[in-house]
C-alpha cells in the first residue's frame, strides 16, 4: 500500500508538471500583440510647492507633454491652434494629485485625490489626468491626428563596454539604468519589453554578436519573444563623462542605425527613444513627426479579404476596420465565399493603414512584405 501511494504521488506530480509545461508551451506560443498605453493622457510633473499659480503652470507644461506623446509629434507646440489649447489646460483635467517625488509612479493603482481635497505636506510631483475625448476632439477639429494607443511593443537588447570588457546591461540588477529607460520610454508613450538574458538568450545570442550588432542573431534570439519591433544597443562612456551609444532598429523587414550620445548626468535613452518614436509615428498617423512618408492616397484603399464563410466572421469584420485610427467609412464592394473587398475611406496613407493592420495581427496578408504602392492589390486573412 505504501509503494502503491509513492507511485501514486509520483504520477500526480508528473501531471502536474506536464500541465505546467504545457501552459507554459502555450503562453510562450501565443503572439504577442501590440500594447494598449494606458498613461497616455497622464502627465508628472516636478512642482517647488502646492501653489495655485504654480499647479497652473505645471498643467500647462503637462498638457504639452501629452500631446507630443498623444501625436508622436515633438513639434507640436508650433502647429496652429494648440497655443490656445495649452493656455486653456484646466479645462481638459479630470483629476490631479500630488506625491513624493521619491515614490514609483504606477500607471495602474496610482491613488488619485479629488480636486478639492489636497493635503499639505512633502510631496513634490503633480500628478494630472486630462479628458481623453475632449483633447481628441480638439485636435481633430484642428486637423492634426493623433497616434492611436496601440502601439508597437519593442524589444531592448543593450550591452555596455566597460574596463573589464564587454557585457550585458541587466537591467533588473542596474535599477538607476531602469529608471532612465523607463523616464525616456514612458515620455513618448512607447511600450517596451527586456529579454530574460537567460541561458536560452546566451545561446541564441552570444555576447560578441549582441554588441557586434549582427542583425540576423539578433532577430532569431528575438524570436522568442515576438516582439512587434527589436532595438538592440551598445554604449560605453569616454574619458570625459560622455556616453556613447550605438542602435541597431529592426522593425520587420527595415533596419536602421543610430548613433548617440548624452553627457554626464543626462538620461542616455532619451535621445534613441525620441528617434524610434518619430519613426513610429510617421508610420501609425497622418501627420507623423516624421514628414518624409509618401502623400496620402486619395481614392478610396481596396482590401480583399480571403474566406469569410459567415454573417459572424463578416460582421466582426466590418466593425474592426471600421474601429481603425484614422478611417472614415467602409464599405463592401464585393462579397462572396472565396473572397470579401471593403472600400476603405481613409486620411491614411496605404503603407500606414497596413501599418496599423499589421500590428493588430487580426487580418494576416498573403504575403510578409511591406506594400508600397497605392495600386498593388492586397489579400489577407481573418484571424480575430
Amino acid at each position: 500500500m505504501l509503494m502503491a501511494h509513492q507511485i501514486s504521488n509520483n504520477l500526480l506530480k508528473c501531471y502536474r508538471f506536464n500541465i505546467i509545461l504545457m501552459l507554459s508551451l502555450i503562453l510562450l506560443a501565443s503572439p504577442v500583440r501590440a500594447a494598449n498605453v494606458p498613461y497616455l493622457y497622464r502627465a508628472e510633473i516636478t512642482v517647488v510647492d502646492r501653489q495655485a499659480k504654480t499647479r497652473e503652470l505645471a498643467i500647462k507644461k503637462g498638457l504639452k507633454r501629452v500631446l507630443i506623446r498623444v501625436t508622436g509629434d515633438t513639434d507640436i507646440g508650433n502647429k496652429t491652434g494648440i497655443d490656445a489649447l495649452i493656455k486653456q489646460a484646466g479645462r481638459y483635467i479630470t483629476q490631479y494629485s500630488y506625491r513624493q517625488i521619491d515614490q514609483p509612479a504606477d500607471t495602474q493603482t496610482l491613488p488619485v485625490v479629488p480636486m478639492a481635497r489636497v493635503s499639505d505636506g512633502t510631496e513634490k510631483m503633480l500628478v494630472v489626468d486630462f479628458q481623453r475625448q475632449a483633447i481628441e476632439s480638439q485636435l481633430t477639429a484642428l486637423g492634426i491626428s493623433i497616434w492611436p494607443a496601440s502601439r508597437p511593443r519593442v524589444l531592448i537588447w543593450l550591452t555596455q563596454e566597460t574596463q573589464t570588457g564587454r557585457d550585458w546591461v541587466h537591467f533588473n540588477t542596474e535599477p538607476a539604468i531602469y529608471r532612465q529607460l523607463e523616464d525616456a520610454i514612458r515620455q513618448r508613450g512607447l511600450p517596451f519589453e527586456l529579454p530574460f538574458l537567460d541561458l536560452n538568450d546566451e545561446r541564441l545570442l552570444p555576447l560578441e554578436m549582441a554588441g557586434g550588432l549582427i542583425v540576423d542573431p539578433i532577430r532569431s534570439a528575438s524570436d522568442r519573444y515576438q516582439p512587434d519591433a527589436i532595438l538592440a544597443g551598445r554604449s560605453y562612456v569616454a574619458d570625459n563623462g560622455t556616453q556613447y551609444s550605438d542602435w541597431l532598429l529592426i522593425d520587420d523587414t527595415t533596419t536602421q542605425r543610430f548613433r548617440t550620445s548624452s553627457a554626464a548626468g543626462q538620461n542616455q535613452f532619451r535621445p534613441i527613444i525620441n528617434q524610434i518614436a518619430n519613426y513610429f509615428a510617421a508610420q501609425y498617423t497622418h501627420n507623423g513627426a516624421d514628414t518624409t512618408v509618401v502623400d496620402p492616397v486619395d481614392e478610396n484603399v481596396s482590401i480583399t479579404v480571403l474566406d469569410i464563410i459567415s454573417v459572424d466572421q463578416y460582421a466582426e469584420l466590418s466593425r474592426y476596420l471600421e474601429k481603425l485610427s484614422g478611417v472614415n467609412n467602409v464599405y463592401p464592394s464585393l462579397v462572396s465565399a472565396e473572397k470579401t473587398q471593403f472600400q476603405i475611406d481613409t486620411e491614411l496613407t496605404l503603407p500606414q493603414l497596413h501599418n496599423l493592420i499589421k500590428l493588430d495581427r487580426k487580418l494576416i496578408p498573403t504575403a510578409t512584405r511591406r506594400f508600397k504602392q497605392p495600386t498593388e492589390p492586397v489579400f489577407f486573412y481573418w484571424q480575430p
